[in-house]
């Protein structure tokens, strides 16, 4: 079972806001997980499975199905020196950010139309598939709140990195090109003049909002949002008539393949 769906079936019937802000995330982080199938980075996950009670390690294992165990055990973290730990965060810190980068550093060649095209076809209430672009939904998916709240391990970790950035993954980049928040920025700047990939983003957005409502409440505003889709279906297919015929679906797993590269 997927990270997102456990997220999506630990959560239920629970407030996801008032469980977020107990281990320190923003109200919206959970919801937002679900809604953008994005996977969390390790220290993340590990306040998700906190906030929610289930075990890290069935969390994060794709392998492992629904219930989760009723208990998990912690590894020993007070035996392991403050530097030994200290450089093991920087170490993961900066390997997620050079695998965000690898993501959306291809923003240009994704076919916007496609996904565009795709994900209005999939109603706010359900999963987005797998077979869509992992890159269209990390880039248009998250808030740059959310972004900013992944990549920020608190004053310590980035200044450790910084002083040690020769040691850690991403040595070969200037420091100051790893600033995630930054570079989603400028790669959603480069991407307004392109329609396809603003109703993609407004599509992530509305589904963002969409689970974002409280549950007791969220099932009577359906047709609302529905139709807030419809009204985004309809903007696409005015715009294709006036399209230049660009990449199709199957330049997806093309796209899919030059990224991994």
């Amino acid at each position: 079972m997927k990270i997102t769906e456990k997220l999506r079936k630990a959560s239920a019937g629970r407030n996801k806001a008032d469980a977020g802000r107990s281990v320190g995330l923003p109200d919206t982080a959970i919801s937002n997980y679900i809604a953008s199938g994005s996977i969390p980075r390790a220290d993340i996950a590990l306040k998700l499975a906190r906030a929610l009670e289930i075990p890290l390690e069935w969390l994060v294992d794709d392998d492992q199905d629904w219930p989760p165990p009723t208990s998990s055990t912690q590894p020993g973290l007070s035996i392991v020196s403050d530097n030994d730990l200290l450089h093991e965060l920087a170490t993961r810190y900066r390997r997620d950010i050079v695998r965000f980068l690898e993501t959306v550093e291809h923003a240009e060649t994704i076919p916007w139309e496609v996904v565009a095209e795709e994900l209005l076809q999939i109603p706010l209430e359900e999963g987005i598939p797998i077979s869509l672009s992992d890159a269209a939904i990390t880039i248009a998916g998250p808030g740059m709140d959310r972004v900013g709240l992944d990549f920020d391990l608190e004053y310590s970790v980035p200044k450790y990195a910084a002083v040690h950035h020769l040691e850690l993954p991403g040595r070969n980049r200037k420091r100051e090109d790893l600033d995630p928040v930054a570079i989603l920025g400028k790669v959603r700047q480069s991407l307004l003049s392109n329609p396809f990939y603003r109703l993609v983003e407004k599509y992530m957005s509305l589904r963002a909002e969409c689970y974002c409502e409280d549950p007791s409440v969220a099932h009577t505003r359906i047709a609302e949002f529905d139709a807030k889709r419809a009204e985004l279906k309809d903007q696409l297919s005015k715009l294709k008539p006036r399209a230049i015929a660009g990449p199709k679906k199957q330049d997806l797993k093309a796209s899919r393949k030059q990224r991994r590269k």
